[in-house]
């Protein structure tokens, strides 16, 4: 076996074991969306699925945006550069919250623009280019295949924010308002963001199959089931 492709074998396995053990650890508090107090079940469970999908979204960034980092210093990207650099040191400091959430999926739509744009050029990559790009896979593997799992935390997330409302006091349904909108929105949302994630990794090792860059088979064979 090469390193490249233990490297994958390794990189997969990481991911789909952090995928299993997503719900357990401590709950951490995210943004204010849900006020302090004892919780009821519906308020219990809302703030779990809550802290739930923040929590996963935050991984599968982390890993893509690091990955988007290295393909934009591959590239040459200086703007892009100096955006994912100052957020990955924003992610870093934790935790999440739905403004955060739809900064980054902005900044990741962008930056997968700029990329696939140079790699629609047929722009090459100098020899540090290359490296980075290689350095880049196993980021954009893990990150995806985490990121595979929001659509589902995200409906999760909505179906116990209406649930709570449902069976919240009057006073509770108002407050409660914001936080279903939000769920709505992200539930909504996320299964475009995935699907270009999906795009984006396939057009990434297409560039470097095209341009005789090592790609490891398992880079390829790890998403085989993803559409």
């Amino acid at each position: 076996m090469n390193i490249h492709r233990t490297i994958f074998v390794s990189v997969a396995t990481l991911a789909l074991a952090a995928v299993a053990t997503t719900s357990s650890g401590q709950m951490p508090s995210f943004g204010g969306l849900m006020h302090s107090g004892a919780p009821s079940n519906g308020s219990a469970d809302l703030a779990g699925a809550q802290s739930s999908f923040f929590r996963e979204f935050l991984a599968s960034r982390l890993e893509v945006g690091l990955a988007q980092l290295n393909l934009a210093k591959a590239f040459e990207l200086k703007d892009a550069v100096t955006e994912l650099e100052a957020e990955q040191a924003s992610l870093s400091g934790g935790p999440l919250d739905k403004d955060g959430v739809k900064k980054s999926t902005e900044l990741s739509d962008s930056v997968n623009q700029q990329i696939e744009a140079r790699m629609d050029s047929d722009a090459a990559l100098s020899a540090d280019g290359k490296q980075y790009y290689i350095a880049s896979l196993p980021h954009l593997l893990k990150g995806t295949l985490l990121a595979a799992q929001l659509p589902g935390a995200a409906v999760t997330f909505a179906n116990s924010a209406k649930a709570a409302a449902a069976s919240a006091s009057l006073m509770d349904k108002a407050r409660l308002a914001g936080t279903v909108m939000t769920a709505a929105t992200i539930a909504k949302n996320m299964p475009g963001f995935v699907s270009n994630l999906f795009g984006a990794y396939r057009k990434t090792l297409a560039y470097g199959q095209a341009n005789h860059i090592p790609v490891p088979k398992d880079a390829t064979d790890a998403l085989g089931s993803l559409q």
